[in-house]
């Protein structure tokens, strides 16, 4: 509990922190900032003045609405690992398909002692979060929400717990059986304290809310700087215009929608904003990429066009700031396959190569600096495996690097096609073994890459004729 007590946060500090990770959405920021300020500040003074948890007070309950992909999920695990409190995230979906009315509701407050490290006392400070809210609407809702009885049932299941109930910490069945052996007394978990944040897309709302405000409001609209930006991709929200009764007639049942005070809209999240989530964001996703690299040996540097145009490939998936490791990961699989293997330490991502990874992986392998490199790194991994000297000349050396050109291959490859695949390598071994290691060291020709049969037979002979 030392966390809430000695919390002493003030919004504009909180904002300052949801900076660091969270690109944009300055308004929802702001909102939430001062709920949480509000809640844990009231959580703080009960504590240190236990008298005043009789008196009256409104829990600051959150609804975020705002497509896929817009950060949502993200928002509040950022704002619950600021506040070092205990965290539970659950898809509301989970409890409609159960149908089991109660049960659910109180599990997800139970699974808050788990993340508590098993602390009732704790676990009645966290943050209990429900995502994908708007697919309980009740059927008789304008979204023809899937959760039909069951969902205004599982809409009623929490209207139980969100103020003030207690939740015992073990649930029946396990109560049951704590009873049959003695188990003790039963501890709870006293929802008071609790803050309940609940999500969701609300797609068919959009439409409520854009036949509710009319044609003569657009101008408004046009206007808002929240819409501004995605006016110009078609992707233009009236989710931040939404009303008690909008979200009433989008099947959410209107107790429930009073016990949930602040309510605040993420807009989608532009190619701009993508762009600025890889280079600005605290835990960027590239850096994670730089860091799978890092583990090889390998720096990952990225143009900006190329960082531009991953923003833009993302937008088109539709699926938000998900998106840029679609488009990273598919970029990059293959550079992570074959660049550990090689002698490269350096990869600067490229534009061309957002647009044709395949081409540019090519490119690279077979370039005369790291084909040129990578012949060295053959030759040390020939030697430590096979116990033998490998030389070779110069002129030997430019000619592998010419055939990495020209069948667009790895040094790497085409030095296990001309040397290992052929049986040269396999044949200098025996040579050794037959020798007792008076013969370890073997240079190769042109000739031995043009006829390895031939020169390794030439080789067997002299052997005959030393021995």
């Amino acid at each position: 509990l030392q966390n809430i007590k000695g919390f002493q946060m003030k919004p504009k500090k909180v904002k300052e922190y949801l900076d660091r990770y969270i690109i944009e959405q300055d308004d929802a920021k702001r909102v939430l900032s001062v709920a949480l300020c509000d809640h844990y500040n009231w959580a703080r003074r009960c504590l240190d003045d236990p008298s005043l948890r009789g008196k009256n007070y409104t829990k600051p309950n959150i609804l975020i609405s705002g497509p896929t992909g817009s950060g949502k999920t993200y928002l509040v695990r950022t704002m619950a690992k600021m506040l070092g409190v205990p965290f539970v995230k659950a898809d509301a979906t989970k409890f409609s398909e159960t149908g089991i009315v109660g049960e659910d509701a109180e599990d997800v407050v139970r699974q808050l002692a788990d993340a508590a490290g098993g602390s009732s006392a704790v676990a009645g400070y966290g943050i209990v979060y429900i995502d994908e809210v708007d697919k309980i609407c009740s059927a008789s809702g304008g979204m023809g929400g899937r959760g039909g009885w069951s969902g205004s049932q599982v809409q009623s299941n929490f209207l139980k717990i969100m103020e003030d109930t207690e939740v015992s910490a073990k649930n029946s069945m396990q109560a049951s059986l704590s009873s049959m052996f003695g188990g003790g007394q039963e501890e709870s978990i006293s929802t008071k304290f609790v803050l309940f944040i609940f999500s969701g897309a609300f797609t068919g709302m959009n439409d409520i809310i854009k036949n509710r405000v009319g044609t003569k409001s657009m101008g408004f609209l046009a206007d808002d700087p929240a819409n501004q930006k995605v006016n110009t991709e078609e992707q233009q929200s009236y989710l931040h215009l939404a009303e008690t009764n909008d979200f009433i007639e989008a099947g959410l049942e209107p107790e429930f929608v009073g016990r949930i005070p602040v309510r605040v809209a993420i807009r989608a999240l532009d190619s701009n904003d993508l762009y600025k989530i890889l280079t600005q964001a605290e835990d960027s996703i590239l850096l994670q990429f730089q860091n799978d690299f890092s583990g090889y040996g390998i720096q990952l540097k990225a143009e900006e066009a190329a960082l531009r145009r991953v923003a833009e490939l993302a937008v088109e998936e539709k699926t938000g700031a998900r998106a840029l490791v679609t488009i990273l990961e598919k970029v990059l699989r293959n550079f992570k396959f074959e660049l550990p293997s090689t002698s490269c330490t350096e990869l600067l991502l490229t534009r061309d190569m957002v647009e044709d990874p395949t081409r540019a992986l090519q490119d690279l392998l077979c370039s005369p600096a790291l084909a040129r490199d990578d012949v060295n790194h053959w030759l040390g991994k020939v030697e430590a495996r096979s116990k033998i000297r490998v030389d070779m000349p110069d002129e030997v050396r430019d000619r592998v690097v010419a055939e990495c050109a020209k069948r667009r291959q790895s040094a790497e490859k085409v030095l296990d096609s001309m040397l290992r695949d052929t049986g040269v390598i396999s044949g200098f071994e025996s040579i050794r073994e037959a020798t007792k290691g008076s013969v370890e060291l073997f240079c190769i020709s042109e000739a031995m890459l043009d006829q390895p049969q031939e020169e390794m037979e030439k080789w067997t002979k002299e052997l005959d004729t030393m021995t």
